[in-house]
């Protein structure tokens, strides 16, 4: 259906998208979107390289203090990328002296806090 010059043509243009003709609006719309797809990817690489360093720093720290994070922790680290809980765990390693309770959800100071006693509930004959 198609002449042998077209066809050449075609396969020309599919090895090099340069040669595929254009209007001025749909190049300026092409570069728009390969940009923001640029800075999109770069935004992306680097949040997931600060992840990466927040995850190998708990690591570090947990085996410097002696701590040995078990596959499944380690695994569990490595599967976060919510920098703030990292850092927490971070933060929480430092003073640890289990893995579990490095990465538990609780800080210090909220396990330290001793928890006080439930007042008894009157009865209905003890208000009179």
């Amino acid at each position: 259906m198609l002449s042998e010059k077209m066809l050449e043509l075609l396969r020309e243009a599919s090895m090099n998208p340069d040669k595929i003709p254009e209007t001025p609006a749909a190049r300026k719309l092409r570069l728009f979107l390969e940009a923001q797809g640029r800075k999109k990817g770069r935004a992306e690489g680097r949040a997931e390289g600060e992840a990466k360093g927040r995850q190998e720093a708990l690591l570090t720290l947990l085996r410097a203090r002696g701590l040995s994070p078990s596959q499944d922790d380690e695994a569990r680290i490595r599967a976060c990328t919510d920098a703030a809980k990292l850092d927490r765990w971070i933060a929480q390693a430092a003073t640890a002296t289990t893995v579990r309770e490095a990465l538990g959800t609780k800080t210090r100071a909220a396990r330290a806090r001793p928890r006080t006693p439930a007042r008894p509930r009157p009865t209905p004959a003890s208000r009179s």
